[in-house]
């Protein structure tokens, strides 16, 4: 019965065209990532490149010799990406939970959807979208 609602074809045709609820934009960009740890008040603060990012997520790039060394990736948990998005001195953070992991001969790329951020992040983020040039375009 509900075939007769949709067509199937249409439906197909979206998913293929977009598979996320938000369009990329690609960057070069230096972060500094969080990672907490089990014990109250204790975490690590170490750098990486956004190369990719949205309203819904962030890619972020690390040298292939930090493979084994990114806790989040090892219990698949939180972390926090923090960078600039303006020529505002307060940082834009971002709390993250990893969804992939990619690998080339010398990085290694990690795709995490960003589960909050504050109003002021957010904001930042999209007058961001909004105004900058695509990457290598400088």
């Amino acid at each position: 019965m509900l075939k007769d609602f949709i067509r199937e074809e249409e439906f197909s045709d979206m998913k293929a065209h977009e598979k996320r609820g938000f369009t990329r934009k690609s960057v070069v960009l230096p972060a500094i990532v969080y990672e907490s740890s089990d014990e109250p008040n204790v975490g690590r603060y170490f750098p990486a490149t956004v190369y990719d990012i949205s309203f819904g997520g962030i890619c972020l790039s690390f040298p292939l010799e930090r493979e084994n060394k990114v806790e989040f990736l090892k219990a698949w948990s939180e972390y926090e990406v923090i960078c600039h998005l303006s020529d505002s001195d307060e940082p834009s953070r971002f709390k993250c939970i990893p969804h992939y992991v990619a690998r080339d001969d010398n990085t290694l790329k990690v795709g995490g959807s960003i589960v909050e951020a504050s109003a002021d992040s957010h904001d930042k983020l999209s007058r961001y979208l909004a105004h900058c040039p695509p990457a290598g375009s400088v």
